[in-house]
């Protein structure tokens, strides 16, 4: 495993006082007033949760519209947590792909760039093909219907869900989920062949803010 360069990380942190940006995600609603708050106190950015587990994610959904009406005009995305189990019973990640961003589409002011697939241990059956073949799947929907597409994961995970050595899918954008509470690419290593992310979730479930109300995860990105 190769660790990014003491000096590219130097050349980052020089770089990093104009150019990074914090925001957060959240599978919750967040209100127009709450996305004000937050873009207030520094928050440039959101994604949030559009699908879950088989269903559409409406708070989700209306909160990426919610962010639009507060001024957020960056990065606004949204995240897919799938449908995906030993039982086989779910739909296929081109159904999955599909209906969240149908759904999405019928939201007035719910405009975003990218569609990030969710790929955590412990959410996913042990049968590294079939979850290759789902992933591989869903990205090809969701590139067929305009938005960017990416990935939400960590080494482990990444490991265990689609075997060892698999770097298939690493020419998506990376959204990097490690909770060590720090707002950089510090204790990166690469996996599944991506050299560097493109995000970093490094922090869970925290309120954003003494002076406004939400509880959400903490992203930043360079």
């Amino acid at each position: 495993m190769r660790m990014i360069s003491i000096l590219a990380f130097a050349i980052l942190a020089v770089t990093c006082i104009n150019a990074c940006e914090t925001g957060f995600d959240s599978d919750q609603l967040v209100s127009q007033a709450e996305m004000t708050c937050l873009r207030n106190a520094g928050y440039t950015f959101f994604i949030g949760q559009i699908y879950n587990n088989g269903q559409v994610n409406q708070n989700g959904v209306q909160s990426i519209a919610n962010a639009r009406a507060a001024g957020y005009t960056g990065l606004v995305d949204a995240y897919v947590t799938p449908c995906v189990n030993s039982a086989n019973n779910c739909p296929s990640g081109t159904q999955q792909a599909a209906d969240a961003i149908n759904n999405l589409l019928k939201t007035n002011g719910a405009n975003i760039g990218r569609v990030w697939l969710q790929v955590l241990a412990g959410q996913w059956p042990d049968d590294p093909t079939s979850n290759q073949n789902f992933i591989n799947q869903f990205a090809a929907q969701v590139r067929a219907q305009q938005p960017q597409f990416g990935i939400l994961s960590d080494a482990e995970s990444w490991e265990n869900v689609t075997g060892p050595g698999y770097s298939g899918d690493s020419q998506y954008q990376l959204w990097w989920a490690e909770h060590n509470g720090i707002a950089d690419y510090i204790g990166w290593e690469t996996f599944g062949g991506w050299s560097v992310p493109s995000m970093h979730q490094y922090n869970s479930n925290v309120q954003l803010n003494s002076a406004c109300s939400t509880t959400a995860n903490q992203d930043w990105f360079f």
